[in-house]
């Protein structure tokens, strides 16, 4: 459910960002303090003087946005509920940048924490780990392998992006 609710954002981000190129096409900018997806910003939208062609493309793409956003929701009430149940959760929730749906995907991704004998098989499983290449006496590390778990890196790094 984790995974599915992932990827559905991620297909309203990409409806978002079609309709943020086409206004970008015809020099509409709403700027950054002020969204296009509240009531003001809807109305906003609705009002620009657009070409008929670039009007049916946003209200097409405001259509799919509206019907992404109902699985959307329903999945965030199972999901709040999920975690409310878990007591991991409380405590994972403690840790700086980890909210309910980011302790829920790694306490998914991860399973049995006590599979992993220390905190660098983790990191490994997460493709978060340096490559290495050496040769005789010289060792350089390089880039996070990216060799693991994908949800796992990704939901890691996206905890340890949040502001303090």
């Amino acid at each position: 459910m984790l995974r599915h609710r992932a990827q559905l954002v991620r297909l309203r981000t990409l409806l978002r960002n079609r309709i943020h190129a086409v206004l970008a096409d015809h020099g509409c900018d709403r700027g950054t303090s002020r969204s296009c997806w509240s009531g003001p910003g809807r109305a906003w939208l609705d009002q620009l003087p657009l070409p008929t062609a670039s009007r049916t493309v946003v209200t097409d793409l405001l259509e799919l946005i509206d019907a992404v956003q109902v699985p959307i929701d329903r999945l965030d009430c199972e999901l709040t509920a999920a975690a409310r149940a878990d007591p991991r959760v409380e405590v994972l929730t403690t840790l700086p940048g980890v909210g309910p749906l980011t302790a829920l995907v790694l306490l998914a991704e991860i399973g049995d924490i006590h599979r992993f004998p220390s905190a660098r098989k983790l990191a490994s499983r997460a493709g978060l780990t340096p490559t290495v290449r050496s040769s005789d006496r010289t060792v350089r590390y390089g880039h996070i392998s990216k060799q693991g778990d994908p949800w796992l890196r990704w939901i890691l790094s996206e905890a340890a992006q949040t502001p303090k």
